[in-house]
C-alpha cells in the first residue's frame, strides 16, 4: 500500500503547487494540464496493471521528471527579483525540461502496460 500511496502523494503535492502556479500566473496553463493528465494517466495504469498482477515500476525518465519538477518549482516559488536576479525563467526552462520527460515517461508506461498486458493475455494469465 505504501509503494502505492506515497508517489500518488508526491504527485497530488507537486500538481497542486503547479495548479496554484497557474492560478498565480506564474506558469502556462497548457503545460500543467499535460503534466496533471500525465499523472493520472499513469496513476489509472498503475491501478489496473496492480488488478491484474502486474508490477509496473517507475522508470528513470519518470523519477528525472520528478526531479526536474522540483528543481523547477524552486525558482518558480521565487517569482520576485531576488538579490537583483529574476529566477522566474530559469523555474520556466525547468519546467519545459519536466513536460518533456513527462511525456517520455507516460508513452514509456504506456508502451510498458500495452505489451505486459499483451504477454499476460498470450499466457492465459489474464
Amino acid at each position: 500500500m505504501g509503494k502505492f500511496l506515497d508517489p500518488l502523494a508526491d504527485k497530488v503535492l507537486i500538481c497542486s503547487v503547479l495548479i496554484m502556479f497557474v492560478k498565480l500566473g506564474w506558469t502556462p496553463a497548457w503545460v500543467v494540464i499535460i503534466m496533471v493528465c500525465r499523472e493520472l494517466v499513469v496513476t489509472g495504469l498503475r491501478t489496473i496493471a496492480i488488478d491484474e498482477g502486474i508490477v509496473l515500476a517507475a522508470d528513470k525518465f519518470g523519477k528525472a521528471k520528478t526531479i526536474m519538477q522540483i528543481f523547477a518549482i524552486v525558482p518558480l516559488m521565487l517569482h520576485y527579483p531576488l538579490w537583483g536576479m529574476n529566477l522566474s525563467p530559469i523555474g520556466e526552462w525547468l519546467l519545459y525540461a519536466a513536460l518533456a520527460l513527462a511525456l517520455i515517461s507516460g508513452s514509456n508506461y504506456c508502451y510498458d502496460f500495452y505489451c505486459r498486458t499483451r504477454i499476460n493475455k498470450e499466457s492465459g494469465k489474464a
